[in-house]
């Protein structure tokens, strides 16, 4: 009996002492007038390899499917990471899409490269663990099918123990039909500059690794 009270008051303990890992969520909502992204959590930095700090860069607001990319970034300065991270390679079959940027607030970009290596952006001087700020954009005329999305849960986990974390994708199913008719704006020949150099470096990383 005794030994049982020890191990109840031990577990209760470790619940205490270690907190639970919440990680990063991003929901995308199609609506009826476009597509509306909404993000929040932390990120645990502990295991990822700084990249390029305090980095200028553009306002963005991009998805490529296809790559497991999707970035809602304000003009700022970022921190940009490598990453050992296991998930999806992909969340739909669509190319890169760049979309308007006026509605954008909050920082937050993020490629899986390989299927064992990824990377993120972050605010500059973001520290490991602590609340990020608040991530949303509208894309106003966007559809899923349009951008080569697929609905889902979509997961990428790093770290192991005190280190793990992750970042969730909730793509939330449309409500209504998509109209056929749609086309959509911005496409791959519209990527701005400030995604081509991201890209690029990503690349380079890639196959360095």
């Amino acid at each position: 009996m005794k030994t049982l009270r020890t191990l109840t008051m031990v577990a209760a303990l470790t619940m205490l002492i270690e907190p639970a890992n919440a990680g990063f969520i991003m929901t995308i909502n199609q609506t009826g007038s476009g597509l509306s992204f909404s993000g929040n959590g932390s990120i645990n930095t502990t295991t990822f390899t700084p990249f390029l700090l305090n980095t200028p860069s553009i306002a963005l607001l991009d998805v490529q499917a296809n790559l497991a990319f999707v970035a809602v970034n304000t003009a700022s300065n970022l921190d940009e990471y490598n990453m050992v991270s296991s998930g999806p390679a992909s969340f739909g079959p669509g190319g890169f899409s760049t979309g308007p940027t006026a509605s954008v607030v909050g920082i937050f970009i993020f490629q899986q490269d390989t299927p064992t290596l990824g990377a993120m952006d972050l605010p500059a001087g973001y520290v490991s663990g602590t609340p990020l700020p608040a991530v949303s954009a509208t894309w106003a005329g966007a559809t899923y099918a349009g951008l080569g999305i697929t609905p889902g849960n979509y997961t990428w986990t790093w770290g192991t123990g005190q280190t793990a974390d992750s970042f969730e994708l909730v793509i939330v199913p449309a409500a209504t039909p998509e109209p056929s008719s749609l086309v959509l704006l911005g496409t791959a020949a519209a990527a701005s500059a400030g995604f081509g150099g991201w890209i690029r470096r990503r690349r380079a990383y890639s196959v360095a690794a």
